[in-house]
């Protein structure tokens, strides 16, 4: 074990393919109010291939809190995105249970690294367009009272995303006449309209400028304070997942494990707001233990 002095943040090895001992008290520390509770256990991932099958993700034991904002990292490859998948119900395991409680209404609300907006539909059209393909997709729904209703609220969640991401003066342009920043914006508002209490993010800033990529990290932030939920991040940025997340979770070997977990939470908390990006102790500690597990899942 490897502790780093004057913090709270602990490095330990997980068991085999567990993510080590989870932050106690029942929930997030954030103690957020919204968001689902969710346990892997012994879940095991892969894909069938031509000659055969391939096993991406082996005997993974994880549980994330309600408001709970994880962040999942390791090399390209390792499985972080298949991880995505099944928490998403989009892939069943090989072996294990996944269990998401209270199960919504659709489990989850899934942000991709490209924004894959519409291109023939404005910047408000893309944003309420999950969540209105989301109520004609339901059950029913030809025979649905109040169906106008219901898509007005939709648009107005929508609207209202818009409006508090600073895009009320933009709301009757197309992708094409947008910046990467505002873009991936319209992105989360689309993701945060379906009203999930599970938010998957795969990458959302991997393919923007590090000068932007900077910018709407502290955005970020400030998001995941007022519209609370059960976040899942993947990201290869070390910075921004311990900027961003409550715990990091560190991914590695083939087939992948959970190598260890870093609870981040302490060095945020006594983080000076004074200091520039990262220049606390604490969270250059946890970031520095971070990298400690990634250079040992590169030597398994």
């Amino acid at each position: 074990m490897t502790s780093y002095p004057d913090t709270s943040i602990t490095l330990a090895p997980a068991p085999p393919g567990g993510a080590g001992p989870a932050p106690s008290g029942g929930e997030s520390p954030a103690a957020a109010a919204g968001g689902v509770h969710v346990w892997l256990r012994e879940v095991s991932l892969g894909y069938p291939t031509g000659e055969g099958f391939t096993s991406v993700l082996e005997c993974v034991d994880l549980h994330l809190f309600t408001g709970e904002c994880l962040a999942v990292v390791g090399a390209s490859g390792c499985g972080k995105s298949t991880l995505l998948h099944a928490l998403a119900g989009l892939l069943e395991p090989v072996s294990g249970q996944v269990s998401v409680t209270p199960t919504p209404d659709g489990r989850a609300a899934y942000m991709f690294q490209n924004d894959l907006l519409l291109p023939w539909k404005n910047v408000l059209a893309n944003a309420s367009f999950a969540a209105e393909s989301a109520l004609r997709g339901g059950r029913r729904w030809s025979l649905r009272k109040g169906r106008r209703e219901a898509l007005e609220a939709a648009r107005e969640r929508a609207l209202s995303l818009l409006c508090e991401f600073g895009l009320e003066d933009s709301l009757h342009l197309y992708p094409h006449q947008l910046s990467g920043g505002m873009r991936q914006r319209v992105a989360l508002a689309r993701t945060l309209a379906l009203g999930r209490g599970l938010i998957l993010l795969d990458e959302p800033f991997g393919s923007l400028d590090a000068i932007t990529r900077s910018d709407l990290r502290e955005w970020m932030a400030r998001v995941m304070e007022t519209h609370p939920a059960t976040w899942v991040l993947v990201t290869h940025d070390v910075d921004e997942a311990v900027q961003l997340a409550d715990r990091v979770v560190v991914l590695g070997g083939r087939p992948a494990r959970i190598l260890g977990s870093v609870d981040v939470t302490p060095a945020r908390r006594y983080r000076d707001p004074r200091d520039d990006h990262l220049t606390g102790g604490g969270l250059r500690r946890a970031a520095a233990a971070v990298h400690t597990l990634l250079e040992r899942g590169r030597t398994r």
